[in-house]
């Protein structure tokens, strides 16, 4: 069943953005399979206009955004999102006019609406800017997510997440992927002994406490390093390299984001990868560290248990002792054994999580709500009470 499916999102070029990843090649990848999509997508002051040389996605229609910083309102969205006349509207992304956009729309062409939202309704991210998203519930959020048909989420804790505030909604847990090829994997012998966290350097990712397991353990391997890389947020970096000054042995480093090819050189470079955040959805950054063959410890408040099961990595709690034990065990362990534990990923990443395969699901599931007939789709009424 072939279908017209529009992508609403604000900031589509983000490079440092998982949403931007999923929204780039989830869109590739159903246009693949033969749907028309569109991303359609407000542009703020900064951002560029123009699509970017690396931009790999489906085909975009972008907007300037109007008035408000970071609310991302266009009055132009709306009209060419109906012009489209799409059977899918697939929001990406709560909190700015994008929701209210795909609201709008589907009131007007009687398009199903789908949303996804990226882990932006977790206890982590309610805690940042408490006051304006309670506002923003109050006045339109709300109101966009009891419109929805459908909601996609990447882990259970999203789907309770969302069944919190929509009881009878229909949620969909379907993995985001990762772009993996079959390469030789890079050998243990020749990478760095770095213990590499790439991420948005912002509190919900842990950084403090795993700076803190590094203190707690750096003495017994003067030989490894622990880099932390990633954008800014709020001048948060400023805390962390005053925590990580703290570290007598200086092997605590920072950069900025690192993309692309440039990005998959350095995992490939590192013999572990770390993601100690206390909150994701997903944690794209882990999967991609997998593509590459190179271990992971994850906290246990993402959703990779599965690196327990396919023996390529560790799922600990993030507290400063817990981190230490596992980074020393796992810094303990030879290289051949890192780079079994690598190759075990990577053959992971290609069974289960490549992005063609995460696009027929999520066509079978539009596919699925097109289908419902409207009568058997809870009414916003329904879902309030």
């Amino acid at each position: 069943m072939t279908l017209r499916i529009a992508f609403v999102t604000a900031e589509p070029f983000t490079q440092a953005s998982g949403v931007r990843v999923v929204v780039e090649s989830l869109s590739r990848e159903l246009a693949a399979l033969g749907h028309e999509i569109c991303v359609f997508g407000v542009i703020s002051n900064g951002s560029p206009k123009e699509l970017p040389d690396w931009w790999r996605g489906a085909k975009v229609q972008t907007f300037s955004e109007r008035i408000v910083k970071t609310f991302g309102f266009s009055n132009q969205i709306c009209a060419r999102l109906a012009q489209f006349k799409p059977d899918v509207i697939h929001v990406h992304g709560i909190w700015t006019f994008s929701s209210i956009a795909g609201m709008q729309v589907k009131r007007a062409t009687g398009a199903s609406l789908i949303i996804s939202p990226h882990g932006a309704l977790s206890t982590e991210a309610l805690k940042q800017s408490t006051h304006k998203k309670r506002l923003a519930m109050a006045f339109y959020q709300h109101k966009c997510l009891m419109a929805a048909d459908g909601f996609h989420v990447t882990c259970d804790e999203e789907a309770q997440e969302v069944l919190s505030i929509a009881p009878k909604a229909h949620v969909q847990v379907i993995r985001n992927g990762v772009d993996a090829d079959a390469n030789t994997i890079r050998p243990m012998t020749a990478r760095k002994k770095r213990v590499l966290a790439l991420c948005r350097l912002d509190p919900k990712k842990g950084l403090e406490n795993l700076i803190s397991a590094w203190k707690h353990m750096a003495h017994h391997r003067p030989d490894w390093t622990l880099e932390l890389r990633g954008p800014d947020r709020n001048g948060y970096i400023n805390q962390l390299k005053a925590l990580a000054a703290t570290c007598t042995t200086g092997q605590i480093s920072f950069g900025g984001p690192l993309f692309h090819a440039e990005r998959d050189a350095v995992m490939a470079d590192s013999k572990l990868f770390m993601l100690p955040s206390k909150n994701e959805n997903f944690g794209l950054t882990a999967a991609e560290a997998l593509s590459v063959g190179t271990p992971v410890i994850a906290a246990t408040g993402t959703p990779w248990s599965g690196l327990i099961d396919q023996s390529a990595g560790w799922w600990t709690d993030n507290t400063p002792e817990i981190l230490a034990r596992a980074l020393l065990h796992a810094t303990s362990l030879p290289d051949s054994t890192l780079e079994a534990m690598g190759q075990r990923g990577q053959d992971w990443m290609l069974r289960s999580f490549r992005w063609k395969d995460i696009a027929a699901d999520m066509s079978g599931f539009y596919t699925d709500i097109t289908r419902c007939p409207a009568q058997t789709k809870p009414t916003a009424q329904e879902l309030c009470q």
